[in-house]
């Protein structure tokens, strides 16, 4: 007896020899004559000509259960917590399976039941669903008789499904989408996003632009969108055609200038920019409610020719700002040049003005010193006559004076003594007159120094 459990694996023909089985184990005997046994340890047997395999042991949790197929044809589910070993005398195959667990009324499946068959053993947990069922859907969503053999039902949450044997549920095969490739079989019907491959925009001109899109959209019609071999499929195919028809409309020119962009990508982000997709949204019985426009991409052809004009644009920015600059320099010096010619200009002119102010001095001078020497002269003329006056009033005066003492003029004249007394007296009056003048003359030559 080994320490480990035995399983399936376990295959022995025993001419005679004893065999413990274990509890948590279970084994099938067949005798010589080929009748089984299904023995279920704990429990030590003998054995004698004798075939014995243990058993494969199969749980299924409060979540899932038993898929049991009978060597008979029957199906039969057993709901968890359970367990059971495989006897390849009562079954062909047992497996494990989990419910569906639908989390929230927003969620449904499409169970596909025989409308003949009349399960007296149905389990109480589909009976529960299907009264939650009545509950819950609205009137067009009761069972839904597919053929006479068939009915079509659909069941929302929230709930723990545990399908029956005669049902199956739709598995919903979308090929393009992403989130389950290999299809699925719980719907959700709200709050549903759709995310698309970027898609190209050809522009009238030949250029192209990528956009990545995110749509919101719900099922509105449940019947038509299992209906449908693959939804997203249709849906992005009518987004194509908007795509084409709303390229036509753009050219690479708006694809190069801010503003015409900024209204493409208002454009881009409205729902009803996209009717085709909305048309064929419809017709699969969903209904398009929001989008975002998550990012933009120009095609390289495109990207290459704005950045070759954008390294024009700077380097002719910059030629002109080097020529700008250049042209301020020279200015600078230009200025600095008439600055320099006008304070040139300014110096002589002072020096012009200064000069000619120098010369309008210097002539007035000239002026005044001529005027003081013609008015000296002619102050010398009036002191020369006034002295001749002078002396012919003393000649005069001093000959008046002798007549007036009776003395005869004529013999005066004459008489020699006489005149010589006279003539000493005219001479002295002589001197003082020439001595006047000399001061005089002394006076003026000060004066024009």
């Amino acid at each position: 007896m080994g320490l480990l459990y035995r399983y399936g694996t376990y295959h022995k023909q025993v001419l005679f020899s004893g065999r413990t089985i274990k509890d948590g184990e279970a084994a099938v005997v067949w005798n010589r004559f080929g009748e089984h046994e299904e023995i279920i340890g704990p429990r030590r047997v003998w054995l004698f000509a004798s075939t014995i395999r243990f058993l494969d042991r199969f749980k299924a949790e409060a979540n899932q259960f038993l898929k049991i197929e009978h060597r008979d044809g029957r199906v039969q589910h057993i709901r968890g917590g359970t367990h059971l070993f495989a006897n390849p005398v009562l079954y062909d195959r047992v497996s494990v399976h989990d419910a569906i667990r639908l989390t929230s009324s927003n969620e449904c499946i499409i169970v596909y039941k025989n409308a003949s068959s009349t399960h007296h053993h149905h389990h109480h947990s589909m009976e529960t669903v299907v009264k939650e069922k009545d509950e819950i859907l609205p009137k067009n969503e009761c069972a839904v008789v597919v053929n006479d053999e068939m009915t079509k039902q659909i069941v929302r949450g929230p709930t723990l499904y545990f399908p029956e044997p005669d049902e199956s549920i739709h598995e919903f095969k979308w090929v393009s989408s992403s989130t389950n490739p290999d299809g699925f079989q719980v719907l959700p019907t709200a709050d549903c996003t759709f995310s698309p491959d970027d898609i190209d925009i050809s522009t009238s001109d030949g250029f192209t632009f990528h956009a990545s899109l995110t749509f919101d959209y719900h099922v509105e019609d449940i019947h038509k969108v299992s209906a449908v071999n693959d939804p997203i499929e249709k849906m992005s195919q009518g987004l194509q055609a908007d795509s084409h028809a709303l390229g036509n409309s753009y050219t690479s020119q708006s694809l190069r200038d801010a503003t015409e962009q900024k209204k493409i990508m208002f454009q881009l982000s409205q729902v009803d920019a996209y009717p085709q997709l909305a048309a064929a949204a419809q017709s699969c019985g969903i209904k398009i409610d929001s989008m975002k426009l998550t990012k933009t991409r120009i095609c390289d052809a495109l990207q290459g020719q704005i950045d070759g004009e954008q390294r024009l644009e700077e380097s002719l920015r910059n030629e002109l700002k080097k020529k700008t600059e250049g042209l301020k320099v020279k200015e600078v010096e230009l200025k600095a040049n008439q600055k320099s010619i006008e304070t040139e200009l300014n110096l002589e002119q002072m020096r012009v003005e200064r000069q000619s102010e120098l010369d309008e001095k210097t002539h007035q001078i000239k002026l005044d010193a001529l005027q003081n020497r013609t008015e000296l002269a002619q102050k010398e003329a009036e002191a020369e006559q006034m002295l001749e006056t002078i002396r012919d009033k003393a000649k005069l005066n001093f000959l008046k004076e002798l007549k007036g003492m009776g003395v005869d003029i004529n013999d005066y004249v004459t008489d020699k003594k006489k005149v010589d007394f006279s003539q000493k007296a005219l001479n002295r009056v002589e001197e003082m007159v020439t001595d006047i003048h000399s001061k005089t003359k002394e006076f003026t030559n000060k004066f024009e120094d």
